[in-house]
């Protein structure tokens, strides 16, 4: 094997592979033990070039300084090695076998071209052998990216691209590809308008084009250990969109603008019908958990790719897949600029225009850059009280993130000409936050609601969240005496996520005057959300939450307590939007009033 491994680079692509590099390295080693190893890191931000470096230490080791992209990064090895020869791996390929008679044959061919290593991947039938396969029909396509979020998610991103060969242009696949260093490098290396997906197939594209050979060996065979991360989680979206624009891109390049759009036109529509389904679906089931992720995961897709069609052709990172930018362009307009500071004000209260999915990616920052923050949902009822409450809106206007959690506030703001992008109910907010804190490892704590109820709760959580790091939990029913013991408890427990399960304006003030003492990374008032957590309360059908009657559902619910606050406050609510609108249209009739 030393001739031919001593003759060979084999490159790995790292980003966040922490979980799955050290094996792949390990298998490169063992099988080609005279290779030289090429570890490109695209700015990672977990502990893979550490693993890289105990598990290869006499791999080189090459910090791209940010996020390249796979093709990028592929080039930018191939141009810093002098090894004629290069074996691309993703990091969650592991080598299984390496015949020296047959690489010693087929490398010494005059002409190489573009092999695919035998490569085993798992499939819903098991493992499969994946070759080199024929170009599918467009169509198919639709599908297999459109459609990846409705996958059952354990098997979200397995398999990818498998297609049988059907004629048209072969094509081989990027987790482990066998090139000769000059015939890569002489038609360019891998294209770099193409960010994660289908540099592959137009690398094939253009072998074929030059009269180079895509073939499949079994020289090498190789284990492509797709799925190992968390593939489906709702900050695991951007994967799917991503592949969504290379396919277009590649569609552009190789089929023509006039099919691109085609495709843009049909995916989209598709994501959107399947999410209005969805959203319907999760309706008549009172929204449940299943359903409600698909659904959250559809709509991210979609915003991540309207973000993308906005983005400015001069911003970093405009440059991956340009043509496929602008075609989506032309199916969603550039959206009209929100506020320069984020934030919208209703009524005197300032909201963070936010979508649900930005809320969580913010959540997280805040949590990761523990600075101390605080997070408040708004409703008409607070809007209302913050009129009559100085304090209450202090503590508002101080948080860091407020959120509006009623859609009759939404809807306040289309009215009055300042569009919030949606509602964001405090209680999903929880949920997709418990999501996070399982998956990055933080402790969460809760404060509130009555004992038996909260330890409902917290059988709940462990039950939905088995690896989920609950610090501690204490009831809301304390009184002043009390404050020092439950603030040292919580310092004690030190907890990475406070939520705070009071009613308001409790809540908001215990939040104000406590929160910076407490050392919190976030502090998250929650109201009613440990009493739904455990059983205790039911939320409205969504359908009833997206026409803003969740207070009429409530109201059903306890009539007898809850009549006469939703009459006042409803009806306050919706003087006070009147009465703004009308001081924003007496100016307007004063300036178009004729003189004289």
């Amino acid at each position: 094997m030393s001739t031919v491994g001593g003759d060979l680079g084999v490159v790995l692509v790292t980003y966040d592979s922490a979980d799955c590099v050290a094996d792949s390295l390990r298998s490169v080693r063992e099988h080609l033990p005279d290779a030289e190893i090429l570890v490109v890191d695209n700015g990672s931000t977990d502990t893979t070039l550490d693993v890289a470096r105990a598990a290869a230490p006499d791999a080189e080791l090459i910090e791209a300084g940010g996020n390249l992209g796979y093709g990028r990064a592929c080039n930018l090895a191939a141009e810093r090695t002098d090894r004629s020869h290069l074996l691309f791996l993703n990091p969650d390929v592991v080598v299984e076998t390496a015949d020296a008679g047959s690489l010693d044959s087929l490398l010494s061919r005059p002409r190489l071209g573009l092999v695919a290593p035998t490569l085993r991947v798992l499939t819903r039938r098991g493992w499969r052998e994946l070759r080199v396969g024929g170009e599918p029909h467009w169509l198919r396509d639709v599908v297999a990216n459109t459609l990846e979020p409705l996958r059952p998610r354990e098997l979200q991103g397995i398999g990818r691209g498998l297609h049988r060969p059907k004629g048209g242009v072969a094509w081989a696949s990027g987790a482990a590809l066998l090139v000769r260093r000059s015939e890569f490098l002489g038609l360019g290396g891998f294209d770099a308008r193409f960010f994660l997906y289908y540099e592959d197939r137009d690398l094939s594209a253009r072998y074929r084009r030059a009269g180079l050979p895509v073939r499949s060996s079994d020289a090498l065979v190789a284990r492509h250990a797709q799925g190992k991360s968390s593939a489906g989680d709702l900050l695991r979206v951007e994967p799917t969109g991503w592949a969504i624009l290379g396919w277009l891109q590649y569609l552009h390049i190789w089929r023509g603008p006039e099919l691109a759009g085609r495709a843009a036109r049909l995916a989209t529509r598709t994501l959107a019908g399947a999410e209005r389904s969805l959203r319907a679906a999760s309706a008549l089931t009172r929204g449940g958990t299943r359903l409600g992720r698909k659904h959250r995961q559809l709509h991210a897709l979609l915003d991540f790719l309207r973000e993308q069609a906005g983005t400015d052709p001069g911003a970093p990172g405009a440059g991956f897949c340009p043509d496929a930018r602008a075609v989506l362009r032309e199916r969603w307009p550039v959206r009209e600029e929100r506020p320069a500071n984020g934030r919208v004000e209703v009524l005197g209260c300032s909201i963070d225009s936010l979508t649900f999915e930005e809320t969580v990616q913010r959540c997280d920052e805040l949590i990761r850059a523990r600075t101390g923050a605080r997070h408040t949902s708004i409703n008409a009822a607070k809007v209302v009280a913050a009129q009559r409450d100085p304090r209450l809106r202090a503590a508002l206007d101080a948080s860091e993130i407020v959120n509006a959690d009623g859609q009759s506030v939404v809807w306040a703001s289309w009215l009055l000409g300042r569009r919030l992008p949606a509602r964001v109910a405090g209680i999903d907010l929880m949920d997709a936050l418990l999501a996070v804190a399982e998956q990055r490892g933080y402790s969460v704590y809760l404060l509130g609601a009555r004992q038996g109820v909260l330890e409902q709760a917290v059988r709940e959580l462990e039950r939905r969240f088995p690896s989920l790091r609950l610090a501690g939990y204490r009831n809301g029913y304390f009184d002043a005496n009390a404050e020092e013991e439950v603030d040292a408890a919580i310092r004690k427990a030190n907890p990475d996520l406070l939520f705070v399960a009071m009613s308001s304006p409790r809540k908001e003030h215990w939040i104000d005057d406590h929160a910076r003492d407490l050392g919190v990374p976030l502090v998250m008032g929650v109201g009613g959300a440990v009493d739904v957590l455990a059983g205790k309360a039911r939320r409205a059908p969504v359908w009833m939450q997206r026409l803003g009657l969740e207070w009429l559902f409530r109201l059903l619910q306890e009539p007898r307590r809850l009549w006469r606050r939703y009459l006042t406050t409803n009806t306050r609510f919706g003087l006070l939007v009147g009465a703004e609108l009308v001081r924003r249209l007496r100016p307007t009739k004063a300036r178009g009033a004729p003189s004289g």
